[in-house]
């Protein structure tokens, strides 16, 4: 185990620094475009105005395209962060799960899923419940149930329906006015309701 995340730290370091060094080359390619056309220069992080006609057109279509470079690897440094996070799926019955061990709030938590085309799993059966109990996994981890949008009524955030099957922890689902999302506690198995903004793993299906 400790010699996967040992490889899994190097590859996330070496795609992170290529990165980097791309955006960093390419973003001073389109500084060097910009100044030409605008006479804007940049000394010590500041900007200065040349006396120089400005070419709106070509402007806009610098501009246009360093933001799509940006988003563009903006996308590929979070899908590769969360395909690194989720190398291995497990397969129960016709669905895929994935057991990240990376810490998020539950929003970034279900943005990560999103990403690889999964949501946060929603636990259908209590033979479901028993698989992935059968699973490693950190002791808490996000799972799809909130009631964020109707205090007090849970449903699963993807499919939007209310759970056929629960498995609460005595005194849950709490409802108070800042816990609004589920997590599944691993020394008990059972189903709590925090805080939307702490920081746990999760658990992704597919």
């Amino acid at each position: 185990m400790e010699t996967g995340s040992a490889i899994e730290k190097v590859a996330e370091d070496t795609i992170q620094n290529v990165l980097q060094d791309e955006i960093q080359a390419t973003a001073e390619k389109y500084i060097k475009d910009l100044t030409e056309i605008t006479g804007v220069v940049v000394r010590n992080g500041k900007l200065y105005h040349l006396q120089k006609e400005v070419n709106a057109i070509s402007l806009m279509a610098a501009l246009d395209s360093f933001l799509k470079f940006l988003e563009k690897y903006n996308s590929v440094i979070l899908v590769g962060h969360n395909i690194k996070t989720c190398y291995e799926w497990g397969s129960y019955g016709e669905h895929r799960y994935c057991f990240s061990s990376r810490l998020n709030e539950w929003e970034g938590a279900k943005n990560a899923c999103n990403m690889m085309n999964a949501y946060l799993v929603e636990i259908e059966s209590r033979e479901e419940h028993d698989w992935i109990k059968s699973k490693e996994g950190s002791s808490r981890q996000w799972i799809g149930l909130t009631d964020e949008t109707s205090e007090g009524k849970f449903y699963w955030e993807h499919s939007r329906s209310a759970p056929n099957f629960t498995f609460w922890a005595s005194g849950e689902p709490f409802e108070g006015e800042t816990d609004n999302c589920g997590v599944i506690k691993r020394s008990t198995d059972r189903w709590f309701i925090l805080s939307c903004t702490k920081t746990y793993s999760f658990i992704c299906e597919g």
